[in-house]
């Protein structure tokens, strides 16, 4: 990337990807009609560009400053495929006191089709739930769900993403008691809210919702992660509400290597 300033850095890529895609057995109806409409195999020459800012007092577990990302993911024109997709991720800390620190997080994403091609594609949409995203819902399983195929009696309705992410999150950080590195150990009370949309959904889905704020989801609850010498280890005890028929909750959640 080109540095801007110490704190801030651009990127940008050229790219070129083949994508052949192999229909399985009975796929999701959307699935089909996404192959059905665009075609299995796709020659495509890519953009990406990304803007990097971070002011964080330190690397892992920061507990104050701020960060953000935008990143542009584009297919050029005269590519077998043509469509676009942005994601913005963003930080910031407010001191409240001695002990207690806000913590503000938003996570936006938007994907679309454009030129000659109608549906934007499955394998490129945005998924949100779980650690790190919407905590008390089970990873990766909010919004859109595939509709099975007629010729299958046994699949359930899947989560297939969307091309809408909103993700937010407040968290007080407070520290724990008895444990002399505060540096090694993040604690934190936190009220979470977010889904994924489709704002095209196809006329064979049933379960796909375009952005209303009707359906975000929430979930309150605790949290601690703890750098050990072995790797980060999470937990997460939440509480979820706004739940919706057919929405997988998770009340305790753990997870090794990241850190939130």
């Amino acid at each position: 990337g080109y540095p801007l300033s110490e704190i801030s850095r651009l990127g940008f890529n050229f790219g070129f990807e083949s994508t052949r895609l192999k229909e399985g057995i009975f796929p999701v109806q959307e699935i089909s009609q996404f192959l059905a409409t665009e075609g299995k195999e796709f020659d495509l020459y890519t953009l990406t560009g990304t803007y990097t800012m971070s002011a964080l007092n330190r690397g892992l577990l920061p507990t104050a400053g701020r960060s953000q990302s935008l990143s542009l993911e584009l297919t050029l024109p005269g590519s077998e495929l043509e469509f676009f997709r942005i994601n913005y991720a963003g930080q910031i800390f407010f001191r409240l006191s001695r002990l207690f620190t806000l913590r503000l997080r938003a996570d936006l994403g938007y994907g679309d089709a454009y030129g000659g091609t109608e549906v934007f594609p499955f394998y490129k949409h945005f998924f949100t739930g779980g650690m790190g995203a919407v905590r008390g819902y089970k990873t990766n399983t909010l919004g859109p769900r595939g509709t099975p195929s007629p010729l299958d009696n046994f699949s359930q309705f899947d989560p297939i993403g969307g091309n809408v992410l909103v993700e937010t999150s407040a968290e007080i950080l407070f520290p724990l008691p008895l444990v002399k590195d505060q540096r090694q150990i993040k604690s934190a009370f936190f009220v979470d809210a977010g889904n994924v949309f489709n704002t095209d959904c196809a006329p064979i889905s049933i379960v796909c919702n375009g952005i209303e704020d009707g359906e975000l989801r929430y979930s309150a609850g605790i949290a601690v992660t703890w750098i050990t010498g072995f790797a980060p280890l999470s937990f997460a005890l939440s509480f979820p509400f706004n739940e919706k028929s057919g929405d997988e909750s998770e009340g305790f959640q753990f997870e090794i290597g990241k850190t939130f």
